[in-house]
């Protein structure tokens, strides 16, 4: 069967997963036959009974595949819970050319929560820094001088979403972030605490703070990098993983030397 995703692309739906993968990438694709597929040896052997050894991208493109011909389940409609209910009923799945209910492999499983936590929204982590170089006359940090490092930004969320079929609960934990300074060191910090109003000039952060040893200026700021990193947590159809990602952001931060003149 060809049909149309909510895209426009074309999707073909096959059986053997040789003509699958033919299908997906020439457009080309032959209605799936009936009852179950043979070796070529002839031997009698089911191909279904080497399922174990085909990709997970296979599976998932297959179960793609199959989940495209469930009206419940068409375009943006594959996030919602109606799409779930349809992939679970053994009328629809006779409907969509199934023996009965599909239940995804533990592969596409995996594949498929991979792929949603890759694309989920976590908090870039703004760069803040204590005192601020905005806050004095000389518009920079100064050569010597604690500063205080931290990111206004939570440190856990919780999500969760269906798709294809599949409602999969995500728990994102933030374990660290690493500030690259800009001058080639870095501090890594897995607590933060931004600068109190009041605070003794000088007073060095008790858990993420940095000094720097020498000036940026006159050629220019120090670009600041503070890399969050996440460990989130899912679970969907009695499976579970974790998935690390990375989010970044950057800003400038000038640096200079401050010089004593004696008069007198």
């Amino acid at each position: 069967m060809v049909k149309k995703d909510g895209v426009g692309r074309i999707q073909v739906i096959a059986t053997a997963p040789e003509r699958a993968v033919a299908a997906v990438h020439e457009g080309v694709g032959r209605e799936s036959s009936a009852g179950n597929r043979r070796s070529p040896s002839g031997a009698g052997k089911d191909i279904a009974a080497t399922d174990s050894a085909r990709s997970p991208a296979l599976e998932q493109e297959q179960w793609k595949m199959f989940i495209s011909r469930i009206p419940e389940c068409e375009g943006l409609l594959r996030y919602s819970a109606e799409c779930q209910l349809a992939v679970a009923d053994p009328a629809v799945a006779e409907a969509a050319g199934q023996p009965g209910p599909v239940v995804p492999s533990e592969a596409v499983v995996r594949s498929l929560a991979r792929e949603v936590v890759l694309s989920m929204t976590l908090p870039h982590p703004e760069v803040m820094v204590g005192p601020d170089p905005s806050v004095n006359e000389w518009d920079m940090a100064v050569v010597g001088y604690p500063l205080w490092l931290w990111t206004e930004t939570p440190a856990a969320l919780q999500s969760s979403t269906t798709q294809y079929g599949i409602t999969i609960s995500m728990s994102a934990v933030r374990e660290r972030v690493v500030f690259a300074m800009g001058d080639g060191k870095s501090v890594t910090c897995s607590s933060m605490s931004p600068l109190p109003s009041g605070t003794k000039p000088g007073t060095p952060s008790p858990d993420c703070g940095y000094v720097y040893e020498g000036a940026s200026l006159p050629e220019g700021s120090y670009t600041v990098t503070a890399s969050s990193h996440w460990s989130v947590a899912w679970s969907a159809l009695g499976y579970s993983g974790t998935v690390p990602v990375v989010v970044s952001a950057s800003r400038e931060l000038p640096v200079g030397e401050l010089q004593a003149v004696i008069v007198g």
